[in-house]
């Protein structure tokens, strides 16, 4: 089998893989997205792509249209935990918050159970 062409889902750099690379985790050198390698069959151009996060440890993935609503290993070596690729129509999380995080945590617990103990109230 020929090597393949293709482009970073990421940053669309242009890279190529060989056939024993095809389905397997990479990482492109300019922008560090891990992606998987596509088979020779997905090098069409028109090929849908879903970009998300490992909801363990936080980092991007990608994957291909054959992958989507699949549960796959998350990549890094370090991680390696279960994610479900996400079909691009799934409406998506908010990612910034997952990441950063409340700036006190106890203040907004306190509020939920403010709000919680005092429905009729209207907490701002």
């Amino acid at each position: 089998m020929p090597s393949i062409r293709f482009q970073c889902p990421n940053c669309s750099v242009k890279l190529s893989a060989e056939p024993d690379q095809f389905g397997t985790p990479a990482s492109c050198p300019e922008c560090e997205w891990t992606f998987y390698v596509p088979h020779l069959e997905g090098e069409n151009r028109g090929s849908a792509i879903v970009k998300f996060f490992c909801p363990h440890c936080n980092r991007k993935l990608s994957a291909t249209e054959k992958e989507f609503a699949t549960e796959m290993p998350c990549p890094f070596a370090d991680c390696g935990k279960p994610v479900l690729v996400p079909r691009p129509d799934w409406k998506s999380m908010p990612t910034t918050i997952l990441r950063k995080g409340a700036p006190d945590a106890k203040d907004l617990i306190a509020k939920a159970e403010s709000i919680n103990r005092n429905p009729n109230s209207e907490s701002a």
